[in-house]
């Protein structure tokens, strides 16, 4: 048998049943019962914040080092874990973002989110001059606990190689090749300048 236990009120509930059987020495058995009813959860939003980079939950988005002039995108995703709708106000409106770093492509901004419902965000770091850079922005939602989630952005710019065609643009194998090349052409310089001398000689 199940037995089951569905308070209506708040408090402690006792009670007792009897199981009743031929059993000569056992004739009556008595199950004894207690349960307390509470009161039920109040639904609330519960918003949560991840990114592209791990550990994902950090609240923290390294680029790490990006050549000026490039551009690396990050994905920020912000998922209601929740029991009740959360709803965002607009991404980055008390704490906005500084060049070199942007947001692109939000679909949270003004947003609600239904339980287990996500919404996402790029944010790109993009240097035109090399240097370590830092910023954060704020995501504003009505969770009863973080109304407002800070995410930390980091990144570095550094110089570009200059690609001016010679040993320094090239890979390994380009450069053995490269070498081998002038290795061969020294060699032919110097065998062509013996014959010269050796023509020049005989006609003497």
């Amino acid at each position: 048998m199940t037995v089951r236990f569905a308070p209506t009120v708040i408090g402690i509930s006792n009670d007792s049943f009897d199981i009743l059987s031929n059993d000569p020495d056992e004739a009556t058995v008595t199950i004894n019962l207690t349960g307390t009813g509470v009161a039920a959860p109040v639904p609330v939003p519960d918003i949560t914040v991840t990114d592209s980079v791990a550990p994902t939950g950090d609240l923290q988005v390294p680029f790490g080092s990006v050549t000026e002039g490039a551009a690396s995108n990050k994905v920020v995703t912000i998922t209601n874990d929740g029991t009740a709708d959360l709803t965002l106000v607009q991404i980055a409106l008390g704490n906005p973002l500084a060049a070199p770093f942007s947001i692109l492509n939000d679909t949270c901004s003004a947003q609600t989110l239904t339980p287990a419902a996500s919404c996402t965000l790029t944010v790109r770091f993009a240097p035109t001059v090399a240097g370590t850079f830092n910023d954060s922005f704020d995501i504003p939602s009505d969770d009863p606990d973080e109304g407002s989630v800070t995410v930390n952005l980091s990144g570095t710019g550094v110089v570009a190689d200059d690609d001016d065609g010679g040993f320094g643009s090239m890979g390994p194998l380009e450069l053995l090749f490269g070498l081998l090349g002038l290795a061969f052409a020294f060699a032919a310089r110097n065998n062509l300048a013996k014959r010269r001398r050796h023509r020049a000689a005989g006609a003497q």
